[in-house]
């Protein structure tokens, strides 16, 4: 009796758990379906000095696309589309800025193992980088040859808007 609760307590605890995670052929798809470009259009507002506020219809039109064309071709079960959609976004946001931090002379795959994100990591949230946090990255950096001190604000401010999208990107599920 003891045991047949526990096995069907163990169940319940599984089904109420997490939706299971992405197919690694779902989780790839945006990413091999976005056309170039796609990427840098998402997060063209996001760059310091940029004249737009939020993605341009255009570039939300084909994000959408994408996801559903991903959507039909890996099989996502319609309960999932939103959060199919929302992975897509984080990935291709991710994607977008990790150019851009590229682009000021910074390594984004340094980034994530320093802060640990990316498959397989604990992907936490960096909306409030706390200061452990900060310390951590800028000794990582320093470790780099990168004058953290000379970093622009608005360099920190990619570097932490890269963190979180990517973060979310394998958070997502």
């Amino acid at each position: 009796m003891r045991r047949t609760f526990l096995i069907l307590s163990a169940c319940a605890l599984v089904a109420a758990g997490k939706p299971a995670g992405w197919t690694a052929a779902q989780r790839a798809c945006p990413l091999k379906q976005a056309p170039a470009g796609l990427a840098g259009e998402v997060v063209k507002s996001m760059v310091p000095g940029a004249a737009e506020t939020g993605i341009s219809d255009a570039a939300a039109e084909q994000l959408a696309g994408v996801a559903i064309d991903c959507v039909s071709q890996t099989k996502v079960a319609k309960a999932r589309l939103d959060s199919f959609i929302e992975l897509a976004t984080w990935q291709l946001t991710s994607a977008g800025l990790a150019d851009v931090v590229k682009a000021r002379g910074l390594d984004p795959v340094m980034i994530n193992t320093a802060m640990n994100v990316g498959p397989g990591k604990a992907n936490p949230s960096f909306e409030d980088l706390s200061d452990a946090q900060m310390t951590r990255l800028m000794v990582a950096l320093k470790a780099r040859g990168v004058a953290v001190e000379t970093l622009p604000e608005e360099t920190w401010q990619l570097v932490g808007s890269y963190l979180e999208a990517t973060s979310r990107a394998w958070h997502t599920r």
